[in-house]
């Protein structure tokens, strides 16, 4: 019995989100049955679901040996077998939480599979008739036997039964006595079991789906949304205080802190603002308009904006321009935190390459 795996794919046919896997299931055609298979996903050795069997295992087709040590032809069955686990929104959170903290931003989980299966331990014992002036090294004490037996040899045949394992004989069916008996090598130790034993095969599997295939297969199908994949270099990092918080902020963004995210971040805004008022002056073009109409003001541009998230009870009382909303409305989630943390990376490149602009030109 051995089981091994092959894929993994989104379940297209499921109302919620679930992953299907494919293993390949080997067993020995008359000797071994697969009567149950089980198994669970882990994801950063957390277990976020179990898996359920899809595929019908196949009936049954034990039958008892030959003979020991034979060939019987009937080779082994390869099969594949499907399994499924259903993902609800908290556990898709754990995954996309685990790619965060992956430098590749893949998924890498562990599968725990068990079989149960029924072990044959029948085989057939034959027990042949011959008669003893028909087997040679016995035919010379052939009138000792009748003298012990009192038998009149002249008169009666005697026969002899043989206990044997026979290999082409028997399939002419001139045995004549056939048993059912314990395979005592497969029994070992522990004889008188019977003829069938369940045994129980463990395999783990550490497995991993890209980054790509996540985004462009799985995550569409979860209802996870379209995902578009941006890159911001980092540079030279000339604003090294405004990266050291960008770091901050990605811990915050890992843990869903999403007042962590903001805070971080809203200090980038405060560091650039400040080193990019010093180094142009206050009344530059490239201050006042480049870079203020990005910034903003106090409720506006990003300065008002990634502070949201931080002045949620003062919103709830009053909002810009005096606007008043129901209080469940306000709040922040973490669309707010992907996008205020992206934003504010693209900020630094921004203020970055001004200033580096600045210097060519001089």
């Amino acid at each position: 019995m051995e089981i091994t795996y092959k894929s993994v794919a989104p379940a297209q046919n499921y109302a919620q989100s679930a992953l299907r896997f494919t293993f390949s299931l080997k067993f020995g055609r008359s000797q071994e049955s697969p009567i149950h298979v089980s198994g669970k996903l882990s994801i950063q050795d957390k277990i976020i679901g179990f898996l359920n069997l899809e595929t019908p295992l196949p009936a049954s087709n034990l039958q008892a040996l030959r003979f020991r040590g034979a060939d019987t032809g009937l080779g082994d069955v390869l099969i594949d077998i499907t399994m499924s686990v259903v993902l609800n929104r908290y556990e898709l959170d754990m995954v996309e939480r685990s790619r965060r903290d992956n430098k590749k931003g893949d998924v890498e989980f562990k599968l725990s599979v068990s079989v149960r299966y029924l072990r044959n331990l029948a085989e057939l014992s034959q027990i042949k008739v011959l008669p003893l002036n028909n087997v040679p090294f016995a035919k010379q004490y052939y009138n000792e036997v009748a003298k012990i037996l009192n038998l009149d040899a002249a008169r009666i045949p005697i026969e002899l039964l043989f206990h044997a394992f026979q290999g082409g004989e028997y399939y002419q069916n001139n045995s004549n006595l056939l048993f059912v008996v314990e395979n005592a090598e497969a029994v070992g130790n522990n004889p008188g079991g019977g003829y069938l034993i369940t045994e129980m095969l463990n395999r783990e599997y550490n497995e991993r789906i890209h980054s790509s295939d996540w985004i462009n297969d799985f995550a569409p199908v979860f209802g996870l949304g379209e995902f578009f994949v941006v890159e911001i270099p980092t540079g030279n990092k000339t604003i090294k205080d405004a990266w050291e918080l960008i770091s901050k902020a990605e811990m915050s963004y890992k843990k869903w802190d999403i007042e962590g995210v903001a805070s971080s971040c809203r200090l980038v805004g405060q560091n650039l603002d400040g080193y990019l008022k010093e180094k142009f002056g206050e009344k530059s073009f490239t201050y006042n308009e480049r870079w203020g109409r990005i910034y903003g003001a106090a409720k506006t541009g990003f300065k008002g904006w990634v502070s949201m998230p931080l002045h949620s009870e003062d919103i709830k009382n009053e909002g810009a321009g005096g606007a008043k909303y129901e209080r469940p409305d306000v709040k922040s989630d973490e669309a707010d935190a992907e996008s205020i943390l992206l934003i504010t990376k693209a900020l630094i490149k921004y203020a970055e390459k001004l200033v580096h602009d600045s210097n060519r030109e001089t």
